[in-house]
């Protein structure tokens, strides 16, 4: 019996947790700039050559990205891999970072503005150092803890269970997700 009782309980709690996600997915596409979002694509299709920062979770959002740009015709550097040529001023620095206050991302992101390439931050920190530096913020919220004291996630809802910056990672992966989706929709029409 107590068996079931623990099943059920751990099914409640993912049910929970999916459905906060998709609620925080949803309220995030309702609330991106569609100007901002706008820029973001005519900057990308103004390139050939694309340079993705992102450390822990946030890197790897930025690698499946990357990946979808790959596919597109792109040639994509994941910053810190071996093989990375400098950037230059016709490149795009791609940034993620909830917190936007990364030390990695915030000095790729100020090499880039030296060489004079365009640097683009996904951030839940519009305030932060690294939107400071950038060209151009994508405002993603979902990242809303500010002590780092715990591994949960406090949102106007409360605290609850589910992992530090889960739902900014959710956010930023669907949204960079449909902009890969766009423009490739957009490259079939110029076809």
């Amino acid at each position: 019996m107590e068996n079931n009782n623990a099943t059920q309980q751990y099914s409640d709690i993912i049910k929970s947790v999916v459905d906060r996600i998709a609620k925080s997915i949803i309220s995030a596409n309702i609330n991106f700039d569609e100007k901002v979002i706008g820029d973001f694509v005519r900057i990308l299709r103004s390139t050939k050559r694309v340079y993705i920062v992102g450390i822990g979770k946030s890197g790897l959002v930025g690698k499946i990205f990357g990946m979808s740009l790959v596919s597109l015709g792109y040639e994509v550097y994941i910053v810190g891999e071996t093989l990375m040529p400098a950037p230059k001023d016709s490149d795009v620095i791609i940034a993620v970072s909830g917190t936007g206050e990364t030390d990695y991302p915030i000095k790729m992101a100020q090499i880039g503005k030296k060489v004079g390439a365009k640097v683009i931050t996904i951030t839940s920190s519009p305030n932060s150092t690294l939107s400071k530096l950038s060209d151009l913020v994508i405002f993603v919220p979902g990242r809303s803890e500010k002590d780092g004291t715990t591994a949960y996630e406090i949102t106007a809802e409360g605290t609850h269970g589910t992992l530090k910056g889960m739902f900014f990672e959710m956010s930023a992966m669907a949204l960079l997700n449909a902009v890969a989706a766009g423009i490739a929709m957009q490259q079939k029409q110029e076809q």
